[in-house]
């Protein structure tokens, strides 16, 4: 068949290191989840409600572009910013 590899098809191409590097950020950033205490994991599930998200997703949405950048990992969800209907406001007009 032409699709198996070794069977005279297409050769399979390794990752790249930026997916590598992807992986094993998935992959620590996962191994934090696991390690919150029972409260820590509290507050992400109601900031993650707030977003109408899980708390394990807004966890991973935050702390893989922190890890990405080289920043430490956050236990906590950060604070949520203030309501400004300014900008929606602006959107009307």
């Amino acid at each position: 068949m032409p699709g198996r590899p070794g069977m005279g098809g297409r050769r399979r191409t390794g990752r790249s290191p930026e997916q590598q590097q992807g992986s094993a950020a998935f992959t620590y950033v996962m191994k934090m989840w696991e390690e919150l205490s029972d409260e820590e994991r509290l507050a992400w599930n109601v900031q993650g409600s707030n977003r109408r998200s899980h708390g394990v997703n807004y966890f991973k949405t935050v702390n893989l572009r922190r890890a990405r950048r080289g920043e430490e990992l956050t236990r906590l969800p950060p604070p949520s910013k203030p309501y400004d209907p300014k900008p929606v406001l602006k959107r009307l007009v």
